[in-house]
């Protein structure tokens, strides 16, 4: 069984592969509970105690074998993201699990490369632990870890992942004390060379307590307000006050549209943090991504019934092309072929491999994760790379797609498959 999406949303030029190391560490450690078994023949009604001796002896591990691309891959639609060899009613038990990592990873790791994309090499820190389901915060920081983001507010994403730990002094300690600037003073003695919030209630006066009140202060936060005039009017005051040096972040609400609009226009944001638009995705709330049977005891099968929700038979193979543009090597092309197809040209390269299935190390598979994705982000081409200033939310004519092709003979194993 394989797992891909069969189209990509108007709002998107790729996906990015995130979530495949949560799934194999969910495989690693799957097995059917005596409570599991007994919850399985209750619903199903199943009196005859041999099918529970068969639960019991199943190991999810040993039983099934995982080929994938690799975490921090840009992919396409009809590429396989995932397949699994082994007995069919354990790849189909665990295809509710596989997907929702899937869909849930990918989406929020596509989305933060867009507004790393956006940022144009300024830091972006995840802030959407508020914003999201508790339980898949730290996995939320995660995904966007491995598309670029520089840091997380969320506590448990670093201890879980490795990832780094960044925020800010909050409105509540401020408004708990008598006056802001004896908020900034006494957070200064905690908190030396930190960033100071500065809008909690008049935010050029925010950013005067600041520089007058606060110690080796490294950054200022604006989190309201015009943000454009207000990064403005700020740096003009911290440049005349001789703080050169400190930076300022922007937050309140921030997706790739407006910090596209935000610098393009000139602000002086040093780094942003977002949260809320990166959670919850609002220009695409979901991915489709789908888990079907592609091969049964070695004969290929698809669903050609409807033509939209059709599928492509048997394992495959996914080539990238890379080729020289402008001193720089590029992806030009990826060809879908059968698992078996010598390599289509001498500039191919096979995405899909081959992972065990055991416990790894979490925060190095993060790291090896974020590390390939910044090694594929600089082969994107560049019409890739725009990002426009609102959302495209219906298709655009004379849009450029990158170009994926199948191979012949996966086209004529198509045809001939349940013909």
């Amino acid at each position: 069984m394989e797992s891909f999406a069969r189209k990509l949303p108007f709002c998107r030029d790729f996906f990015v592969v995130a979530g495949l190391g949560r799934i194999i560490d969910y495989l690693a450690d799957l097995k059917f509970t005596t409570e599991d078994i007994r919850i399985i023949n209750e619903v199903l009604q199943i009196k005859d105690e041999s099918f529970g001796n068969y639960l019991s002896g199943v190991d999810f591990a040993k039983q099934l074998t995982i080929y994938a691309m690799p975490e921090g891959t840009v992919a396409f639609p009809y590429e396989p993201i995932i397949r699994l060899d082994g007995p069919i009613g354990l790849c189909q038990y665990v295809e509710k699990h596989i997907l929702g990592i899937l869909n849930h990873d990918i989406r929020i790791a596509s989305k933060a490369a867009r507004i790393v994309l956006a940022a144009q090499g300024r830091p972006v820190m995840e802030f959407g632990g508020r914003r999201a389901h508790e339980a898949c915060t730290p996995d939320a920081a995660r995904a966007a870890y491995i598309a670029g983001f520089s840091g997380s507010s969320n506590l448990q994403a670093y201890a879980t992942y490795g990832i780094p730990v960044t925020g800010t002094m909050g409105h509540v300690w401020i408004m708990s004390h008598n006056s802001e600037a004896e908020a900034f003073e006494k957070w200064g003695t905690v908190f030396p060379n930190s960033t100071y919030l500065v809008d909690t209630y008049d935010t050029l006066q925010g950013v005067e307590n600041a520089i007058k009140y606060g110690k080796t202060v490294s950054a200022i936060r604006l989190d309201s307000g015009d943000l454009y005039n207000l990064s403005v009017n700020a740096r003009r005051a911290l440049n005349n006050s001789g703080n050169h040096t400190t930076k300022i972040v922007a937050t309140n609400d921030l997706d790739e549209y407006s910090i596209t609009t935000l610098l393009q226009n000139g602000a002086p944001i040093d780094s942003f943090g977002v949260g809320t638009q990166l959670v919850s995705t609002p220009d695409c709330p979901s991915f489709g991504f789908v888990h079907k049977l592609i091969e049964v005891d070695g004969r290929a099968v698809a669903k050609k019934a409807d033509k939209a929700k059709g599928t492509w038979p048997g394992k495959k193979q996914v080539w990238r092309d890379l080729a020289p543009y402008n001193n720089s090597i590029l992806m030009a092309q990826d060809t879908i072929s059968t698992f078996d197809e010598a390599k289509p040209s001498d500039f191919a390269t096979p995405m899909v491999q081959e992972y065990k299935i055991e416990k790894q190390d979490a925060k190095n598979i993060v790291w090896c994760a974020r590390d390939w994705f910044k090694q594929t982000l600089a082969t994107l081409p560049q019409y890739m790379k725009i990002i426009p200033k609102k959302p495209i939310l219906q298709e655009q004519p004379g849009r450029i797609e990158y170009p994926v092709r199948f191979s012949n003979n996966l086209i004529q194993l198509r045809n001939k498959t349940n013909a």
